[in-house]
């Protein structure tokens, strides 16, 4: 709708272009900060576990049941944040 307004309004197509490029990139960075800050506040960024979780992993790792694509489904963590976990 407003880009209809720019169109009309005499400013030429190319720059209604960088306009419309230049919100929707103003878009996605305000969505990945929104992901992040909501991430962050649930604790699921950077994946990092519970001192609990921490011991309950490293003994199960070390029985050598478990592989840590196992593990990692497991503790609903990734396979990165696994491997960091055991060091």
């Amino acid at each position: 709708m407003w880009l209809t307004w720019l169109h009309t309004s005499g400013v030429s197509p190319r720059t209604s272009a960088l306009v419309m490029r230049a919100f929707e990139a103003d878009l996605i960075l305000l969505r990945a900060r929104n992901g992040m800050a909501i991430s962050r506040v649930q604790e699921r960024l950077r994946g990092k576990l519970s001192n609990r979780q921490q011991k309950e992993l490293r003994g199960m790792h070390d029985t050598g049941g478990h592989l840590i694509s196992g593990l990692a489904e497991l503790f609903t963590a990734s396979c990165s944040t696994i491997c960091r976990t055991l060091g």
